[in-house]
């Protein structure tokens, strides 16, 4: 009996010793893993900067700037698709509307709308190219691409950071909106991250030794370029969006939902929608029209700083 009391107080002191020489190895090693760490960023501390330069031109590599403008074209026909149907769907909603709530105007209003609806899709369809091809003939210049890496890189991880904060509040409060919010949020940081890759995009070109004017007026500009450049996909995602939700609020009304003010102001919105590359096309070439006279007073400045110049000489 005693031997059997030792036999087993042996292996239990064995079986200690042993995990304690391993939480010792494993201390050791960790320690050596730190060590090595340390002196691997001491020695080269833009390893991480070199990475991500790496992921960035991978990036450009997978992702072409011809797989954006497919992307983007495929966006603004769904949009257009969105804009012819919601006016059999808005007609719909104005003539019952009209029968719920016995008001005839409501009815006339469903039917100004998709009439409304066929000339809005005409200005987009037509103002959309117009865009594009206004952006790419107004090029600027930079003196390297290293703020265009910057924008793309905050930018994707702005979109994913959106997204994982509208997943959570999703689940939380169990409103799925805030989900699909996020979605179109990261589709819209992802096309700006995938602008910001291809500088031919904007029409940016990277020359050396760019003057500090150009700079400046190619850092603004690439912002209003790209939001040029996303008109489509705001204009795809937000007509299918509204689409939605106005045949779900169209269904409602004959469940005997009366209120139909919901969807008036959807109309709305959807016909603001379809007016978003009319304003974003003045708008450019307003902007441009500034660019130009600055670039027009850099000139003089710089011809003048060349005369005075030649004249002390």
């Amino acid at each position: 009996m005693a031997d059997n009391i030792q036999q087993s107080q042996a292996d239990e002191e064995r079986k200690t010793r042993e995990l304690t020489d391993k939480v010792g190895n494993m201390l050791k090693d960790g320690a050596l893993m730190t060590g090595t760490g340390v002196k691997l960023v001491w020695h080269d501390p833009l390893l991480f900067v070199r990475l991500l330069d790496r992921m960035i031109e991978w990036g450009r590599r997978v992702l072409p700037r011809e797989l954006f403008n497919v992307l983007s074209r495929f966006l603004a026909k769904v949009g257009y698709i969105s804009l012819l149907a919601a006016a059999p769907v808005g007609l719909v909603f104005g003539i019952t509307a009209g029968i719920k709530n016995e008001r005839f105007s409501l009815a006339l209003f469903g039917l100004a709308f998709a009439l409304l609806m066929l000339v809005v899709q005409y200005a987009a369809s037509k103002l959309i190219v117009a865009g594009e091809e206004l952006t790419l003939s107004s090029p600027t210049v930079m003196e390297s691409d290293s703020f265009l890496r910057c924008v793309s890189l905050l930018a994707n991880a702005a979109g994913l950071m959106t997204m994982l904060q509208s997943t959570v509040i999703a689940i939380q409060f169990e409103d799925w909106s805030r989900f699909w919010t996020g979605v179109g949020i990261l589709l819209l940081f992802e096309a700006l991250a995938f602008i910001a890759l291809h500088t031919s995009l904007t029409s940016t070109s990277i020359v050396e030794r760019t003057p500090g004017g150009e700079v400046a007026i190619g850092v603004v500009s690439f912002f209003v370029k790209a939001f040029m450049r996303l008109v489509p996909v705001l204009f795809g995602l937000a007509a299918f969006a509204l689409l939605v939700l106005l045949a779900i609020t169209t269904v409602q009304q004959f469940r005997d939902r009366s209120d139909w003010a919901e969807g008036a102001n959807l109309a709305e919105r959807l016909v603001s929608t379809a007016l978003l590359p009319l304003f974003a096309y003045v708008f450019f070439a307003i902007y441009w029209q500034g660019v130009e006279v600055i670039r027009s007073i850099l000139c003089i400045k710089g011809i003048e700083k060349k005369c005075g110049d030649q004249s002390g000489a």
